[in-house]
């Protein structure tokens, strides 16, 4: 029974169509409604007891250092003596270094400069530092005159 009843009223439905040929008038708008409410007024949707928290003054951050940028010179380096056998070693600054060790350097700056030994050549040494590369040579031991 209850599916007959489904049935006609279905059939009714679409019965009460408009035909294909008919057209909706055009709907115009004539009235808009606005609402505007003062600032000073609650917001509803706010949680109770809630309120807009006041405007900070902006206090000017922590002071970053300039950095002065940090010249690699040959000059820096003394490399005394080369030994290019199946480990290749080079005395920087006193101190033997091998291909890939890392020089630790203060160069008048507070934090210590990290200098990589990057190749040890017969009569050089390449060192690097972030991207700046700089070659070495060896100094020659200097004889007093007689």
């Amino acid at each position: 029974m209850k599916k007959i009843a489904v049935l006609l009223l279905l059939v009714a439905g679409t019965l009460s169509l408009p035909a294909a040929g008919q057209t909706v008038k055009e709907l115009k708008i004539t009235d808009c409604s606005a609402f505007s409410a003062p600032s000073t007024i609650r917001n509803p949707f706010w949680p109770i007891g809630w309120s807009r928290p006041t405007a900070v003054a902006q206090t000017p951050g922590p002071v970053v250092p300039v950095v002065q940028e940090i010249r690699l010179k040959p000059e820096d380096f003394v490399i005394s003596s080369i030994s290019t056998g199946q480990l290749p070693l080079a005395v920087i600054n006193g101190r033997a270094y091998a291909e890939g060790e890392l020089i630790s350097m203060n160069v008048g700056t507070p934090q210590p400069m990290i200098v990589q030994v990057y190749a040890i050549r017969d009569g050089a040494v390449t060192l690097r530092y972030r991207d700046k590369t700089v070659v070495a040579f060896l100094k020659g031991v200097q004889l007093p005159a007689r």
